[in-house]
């Protein structure tokens, strides 16, 4: 009976951490701002910083044309 009191007190913790890990993480993603166009047909690119659920963007104050970004990868695409 002790045993499986402290397979279920072990559980809840293990359950809680896990529960509030997944809550305080912190992601960055790069993307292209296509809502924001320059005069010269560019876009700056952005990282959307998300941390405990709340979403900011910071600019870069790099712009680039839309043919220039690869939206799957997220990255430059390569310039020759």
């Amino acid at each position: 009976m002790r045993f499986a009191c402290k397979l279920r007190a072990n559980n809840f913790v293990t359950l809680y951490l896990r529960k509030h890990t997944i809550m305080n993480s912190t992601s960055i993603k790069v993307s292209l701002d296509t809502r924001r166009s320059k005069a010269d047909g560019t876009y700056p690119i952005i990282l959307r910083l998300t941390h405990n659920r709340k979403t900011t963007s910071i600019k870069t104050g790099i712009h680039l044309k839309k043919e220039d970004w690869d939206e799957k990868a997220l990255k430059v695409k390569k310039i020759l």
